[in-house]
């Protein structure tokens, strides 16, 4: 989701460098980091059993919310295919993970009258290692990566590709999606893997690459099929509840079920088609993008999340107006995240973390530029 003041379409979050941005995927960036910030609020036991409306509600918007992280792996991919590795990329992630993983823990230390553990202190003191945040530890082994797969990808032909991905599919995706066990070999651990982060990369460079026809549909229908699919989604719980009893062989309801897939690359080609000419919208979505990984590192936190759902969300659980609330809270803690990583940013800039530390070993850090450029 780093230096993450300021934004880079490359990665998950921005980087220092002066790339022309493409606003609309900067604006899908945006989308997808609400729609979690959304999505954890509402798997913190907030739906409410008592009214069938709310529960729907809530059902569609776990399923429109399930495809965000899918949809940044993507961006990552899109934009890494013609890009070059840089060891500063990593730190700068990696630095702002530990600053927000340490503070916070320092602040609840101190001001919090929660007792921790020392897997607590473990956990924010090496939060990479730890995968304190999972999605940031697979990122950073992907972004390790992406110079292997780039040059794979280059080596083997259309159709070898295109055999390549659809094998990789047609075991982590769809045979996964039908044929459940919790004991199979081909479990890439729902989507939450290294293995489908480099699925999903093969995935945005195919599109990019050779998806001539896929990516040539008017931009609706492929919001058309994001809906429709979400939908689908959404009620299909209900469905096996009623007519199997739960004890289905199949599960979609993850990263890498073929449904969530389908609605995640329509999501993402839908804004690669999107075009933005207000300057005004222009800017504010450049303000904001770049905040997006502060956001998801804030409101993420394992101390903050142990709390912050069950003051904000829990009060209103049993409520009519439960969806509305979950939405207005999810735009409430995006917004205050948001607000405190800006200035955050700014600290990060002036101080020049990342390059100082870069400085004390500039002829190790050419070395490793130099080692992974080559090819």
């Amino acid at each position: 989701m780093p230096n993450i003041g300021v934004a880079q379409v490359e990665r998950l979050p921005a980087s220092p460098a002066k790339k022309a941005r493409q606003t609309n995927l900067e604006l899908l960036r945006t989308i997808a980091m609400f729609l979690i910030v959304l999505w954890h609020g509402l798997n913190t036991g907030i739906l409410n059993d008592n009214n069938l409306i709310s529960d729907n509600l809530l059902a569609l918007f776990l399923a429109l919310a399930i495809v965000s992280t899918n949809c940044y792996v993507l961006i990552s991919g899109y934009f890494l295919i013609d890009s070059k590795f840089k060891i500063k990329n990593v730190l700068s992630i990696w630095f702002k993970t530990l600053f927000y993983s340490v503070t916070i823990f320092a602040l609840f230390f101190a001001l919090s009258p929660y007792s921790f553990s020392f897997s607590d202190l473990l956990h924010s003191v090496f939060p990479v290692i730890l995968q304190s945040y999972w999605f940031v530890t697979c990122y950073i082994l992907l972004y390790f990566l992406f110079p292997l797969l780039n040059l794979i990808i280059k080596k083997l032909s259309k159709k070898q590709f295109t055999v390549l991905l659809v094998a990789l599919l047609l075991v982590f995706s769809i045979y996964d999606s039908f044929i459940w066990s919790p004991d199979k070999y081909f479990e890439p651990l729902r989507g939450g893997s290294l293995l489908w982060f480099v699925i999903l990369y093969f995935v945005a460079a195919y599109l990019k690459l050779y998806a001539k026809k896929l990516v040539s549909l008017n931009k609706y229908v492929y919001l058309a099929i994001y809906f429709v699919f979400s939908v689908f989604l959404s009620y299909f719980n209900d469905f096996a509840t009623a007519v199997f009893n739960r004890n289905l062989p199949f599960d979609f309801y993850k990263y890498n079920s073929v449904i969530v897939l389908i609605s995640s690359v329509s999501l993402f080609l839908f804004f690669s088609k999107v075009n933005i000419k207000n300057r005004f919208a222009n800017a504010a979505i450049l303000f904001i993008a770049p905040l997006t990984f502060g956001i998801y590192l804030i409101h993420n936190n394992i101390i903050v999340i142990k709390s912050l759902w069950t003051v904000l969300l829990t009060p209103f659980a049993n409520s009519a107006y439960t969806p509305l609330v979950a939405l207005a809270v999810s735009l409430f803690v995006f917004i205050v995240c948001g607000f405190a990583d800006f200035f955050v940013n700014l600290g990060f800039a002036k101080l020049k973390i990342v390059d100082r530390f870069l400085g004390l070993f500039p002829k190790t850090i050419a070395k490793i530029n130099a080692l992974y450029q080559k090819n």
